[in-house]
């Protein structure tokens, strides 16, 4: 089985932490955080690379479109905070795969995770 990463862009790594308890016993899962949107972006382009999260980042004009160009590359997954909510539809239309409010992922994140990193799901 090849290696998977997951990249999360998030403020605090309290997101990173709770994925790599969730997958801590499957060794091919590494779940990296990426404090600095730059080394997000980095990251995200990786092969390696199987889902890109933001955790409650502000989504400006510019991170629009990096984003669109990363899920050309590989899955991403966007929580969104409550002022960013109005911005669902353009974000699925750009190619964003998953997208959440902050109420909506504490309850269904890790499943959505497990399904998009699955080997079963090659690319975006």
């Amino acid at each position: 089985m090849m290696d998977r990463k997951i990249v999360v862009h998030e403020s605090q790594s309290l997101l990173t932490a709770h994925l790599e308890r969730s997958f801590i016993d499957d060794s091919s899962i590494q779940v990296k955080w990426t404090p600095h949107r730059i080394d997000f972006l980095q990251e995200s382009q990786v092969e390696e690379t199987r889902l890109a999260i933001l955790n409650r980042v502000e989504i400006s004009e510019g991170l629009m479109q990096e984003l669109f160009n990363i899920a050309r590359l590989t899955n991403v997954c966007c929580i969104l905070r409550r002022e960013d909510e109005h911005q669902e539809e353009l974000l699925r239309e750009i190619g964003v795969v998953s997208v959440m409010n902050e109420a909506f992922a504490e309850k269904f994140l890790l499943s959505t995770v497990t399904r998009l990193i699955s080997d079963e799901m090659i690319g975006p």
